[in-house]
């Protein structure tokens, strides 16, 4: 069977040399072999394992006919099993995949874990109820799991939908996590609005009413949670949750800057405040406290009091 029982060749060279690579061929192993692929029990589990086996040898080694590969498969399968099922129609007519079609449809299981069921995601999600942002391993094997039965609920004709998706995966996570991830993802969207202007997303092809209600992929909204549970929420400002980032870095220099310059206003006009002295105007050369903050002012307007009487004809 093409190359079945080609040894693998071994790098060879002068003997005062190195040794000179050789290219390595794949030898696929024959059925009496202690180490091929068995399916000896009629778990649908182990029969998804034997078949995603025997397919990476096939594979490797390279075999693209469909009666090769129906022959190899059947090969590796105990006496009475590789009897029954070479009888099938397909095994003689069909394709390696039609075949295989064939024999999962005695193993329903196999149909539901290839198409996935809203029942197991339920399943997932009840696992998985209240995950908060301090448990950021558990929050990962969350969202592999529930990425993978969603992925399953999305193949044609589809029994779930994106937003459906999100608001399942919200709901499953602690709810003040939920409401901040949610938050964040809202304006998220609000900033690319009012940066780009609605209208510039419009003519970009992006449906803007879509986007506010379905505003985030499964996908991006699972690296986003985890992104939270790992850092804080000023690094959310240069993450890339969406494929692009949620504010560039101009933009969060500028907004730096300006609560910097803020900052700077608000402690001045504490400063201010504190040494405030208000005056009421008599006279250009004559002044009367009505409030005096502190002790050195008012030593410097009695100061002032008496060059004035001192001095009454200076300008």
């Amino acid at each position: 069977m093409g190359s079945q029982g080609t040894p693998i060749a071994a790098p060879i060279g002068p003997l005062n040399g190195p040794a000179v690579p050789q290219t390595v061929s794949f030898r696929i192993p024959y059925a009496w072999e202690e180490d091929v692929p068995k399916f000896i029990t009629d778990n649908y589990e182990d029969l998804l394992s034997f078949v995603e086996n025997v397919e990476e040898i096939l594979r490797l080694g390279n075999v693209i006919d469909n009666a090769k590969k129906k022959e190899y498969f059947t090969s590796l399968l105990p006496y009475n099993r590789r009897r029954q099922w070479r009888t099938l129609d397909l095994y003689k007519s069909g394709s390696f995949n039609e075949f295989l079609n064939e024999i999962y449809k005695d193993y329903p299981e196999v149909r539901l874990e290839r198409s996935g069921a809203l029942g197991r995601l339920d399943e997932i999600c009840d696992e998985y109820k209240g995950v908060d942002r301090t448990k950021e391993g558990l929050l990962k094997r969350f969202g592999v799991e529930f990425e993978a039965e969603v992925s399953k609920l999305e193949r044609p004709p589809a029994l779930i939908v994106n937003t459906e998706a999100v608001s399942k995966y919200l709901q499953t996570l602690e709810s003040s996590f939920a409401r901040d991830l949610w938050s964040m993802v809202r304006t998220s969207l609000l900033l690319k609005g009012g940066i780009l202007g609605f209208n510039t997303l419009a003519n970009n092809g992006i449906d803007v009413e879509t986007r506010k209600s379905d505003p985030i992929q499964l996908k991006d909204l699972v690296e986003l949670a985890g992104t939270m549970a790992q850092t804080d929420v000023q690094a959310l400002f240069t993450s890339q949750p969406f494929g692009t980032k949620l504010v560039n870095q101009n933009q969060l220099d500028a907004l730096q800057k300006k609560q910097k310059i803020d900052q700077l206003k608000q402690d001045i006009a504490q400063l201010k405040a504190d040494r405030t002295v208000s005056w009421e105007i008599d006279s250009p050369r004559s002044f009367e406290p009505t409030t005096c903050k502190g002790l050195k002012g008012a030593n410097q307007l009695k100061r002032r009091k008496e060059t004035d009487q001192k001095s009454p004809g200076l300008i």
